[in-house]
């Protein structure tokens, strides 16, 4: 019969616990022929790719056949993220980018895909939380992401007077806001009245 010598996985985390089977003999040897027992299998906690390999005789251990397998050893990766806008507005939009690894999923209820980068809307403060994990086995990490939401102001804008003549000037008063602009663009100021001129 040939010694053969299987693992219970080939891929596996770094600190993981393997089991290594051997078949073929009567007695085995896993520490490099210095003792032999009748037990077939062996644990073996690895932390970097290992070749193993176990002795195996019938009744001579002088009379020993060997064999191999290899264990290939991941290590979780580490993330890094980027945010286009860690503060946004209601109803506006901002994009996370995570790099690092092989294979990214969104959410623990993703799937894992190359695709590195999400759009995101949130409605209010949020962590978004990606995983990340090499592409020969399932060594995740995580990483968060915190998104800031700012509620959009309930302006009001009122004119006194209301009606006016060609020429005359009238006052606009806004409110709901802490800083204003009354054309359409910065600076922004904490005044909140304006005086334009009828044309």
């Amino acid at each position: 019969e040939i010694l053969q010598l299987r693992v219970n996985t080939a891929n596996v985390c770094s600190g993981d616990q393997v089991t290594f089977t051997a078949t073929g003999a009567r007695i085995y040897s896993w520490d490099g022929g210095n003792t032999y027992g009748t037990t077939g299998t062996y644990n073996l906690v690895v932390t970097r790719d290992t070749t193993f390999t176990v002795y195996g005789a019938n009744e001579d251990p002088l009379c020993y056949r060997t064999a191999q397998v290899t264990v290939h050893v991941y290590e979780a990766p580490e993330l890094h993220s980027t945010v286009s806008a860690p503060v946004i507005c209601r109803g506006s939009s901002t994009t996370i980018t995570v790099s690092g690894s092989d294979r990214y999923k969104f959410g623990t209820n993703g799937t894992y895909g190359t695709t590195n980068s999400w759009t995101v809307t949130p409605q209010r403060d949020t962590t978004y939380t990606i995983f990340g994990t090499p592409q020969g086995a399932q060594c995740p990490s995580n990483v968060a992401v915190s998104i800031r939401v700012k509620a959009l102001p309930v302006l009001a804008l009122t004119a006194s007077p209301d009606s006016l003549c060609l020429g005359s000037t009238t006052t606009l008063t806004a409110t709901g806001a802490n800083l204003y602009s009354f054309t359409g663009s910065a600076p922004y100021r904490s005044n909140n009245t304006y005086t334009p001129t009828a044309p």
